[in-house]
């Protein structure tokens, strides 16, 4: 059973890390009435958000020094999705994901291990994302990894048991978090005599 419980561990962390960069883009479609699109670039893995660069506004070529972005528990055959946007908020405080506009996406097959791949990849999509001409390019550069040499995996005392839960903890999404809720205003009054008596609950939504 020990030993199962550590196979599946492994099994579900995966033994790889990547630092991936973005660093530019050339030749974006341009989905503003106004000036140009404002684009910046969100990085997915097994379509799940990782990270993203910062947005460079009126820009359809822009250069991006955000540095690079470290992902760990990866797989071989994983791949790495890019997805370019067009920043639409007008204001501060403005949601950024209801506030965006699809520039395309392109997608990498992560390289093996101690491996570096640097690309121009061609950025795909539908005509209202990426234009009727040349086709965009986004550049990057990742490189992978391996974690197996270090870490509480491989140290010689640890039994199975410990390696399991230790890397049960590092499975992305057993985190915690504190809510606090603080206040309210302006809520409708739905009592016949005196005021609402509100009152709140938490829920959350968990992503298999």
């Amino acid at each position: 059973m020990e030993g199962t419980s550590v196979a599946a561990a492994e099994d579900v962390l995966g033994n790889l890390s990547a630092d991936v960069k973005i660093l530019a883009a050339k030749g974006l479609n341009n989905r503003d009435w106004l000036g140009k699109s404002d684009p910046y670039c969100e990085l997915f893995v097994g379509g799940v958000s990782r990270g993203q660069t910062e947005v460079r506004w009126n820009n359809l070529s822009p250069q991006w020094d955000k540095g690079s972005i470290t992902i760990r528990g990866l797989r071989p055959g994983d791949e790495v999705e890019f997805k370019v946007w067009d920043d639409d908020r007008l204001l501060p405080g403005m949601s950024q994901e209801r506030n965006r506009e699809s520039l395309g996406s392109c997608k990498l097959p992560l390289p093996a291990a101690g491996e570096k791949k640097d690309e121009w990849l061609q950025v795909e999509g539908a005509a209202e994302e990426v234009g009727d001409g040349e086709p965009p390019h986004l550049h990057v550069a990742v490189e992978v990894r391996s974690d197996a040499a270090t870490g509480p995996m491989t140290e010689p005392n640890a039994d199975a048991k410990t390696i399991a839960k230790l890397a049960a903890e590092d499975v992305p999404g057993n985190l915690s978090v504190d809510v606090k809720i603080l206040a309210a205003k302006g809520l409708k009054n739905r009592d016949w005599m005196g005021k609402s008596d509100p009152w709140r609950i938490v829920s959350c939504l968990l992503v298999a």
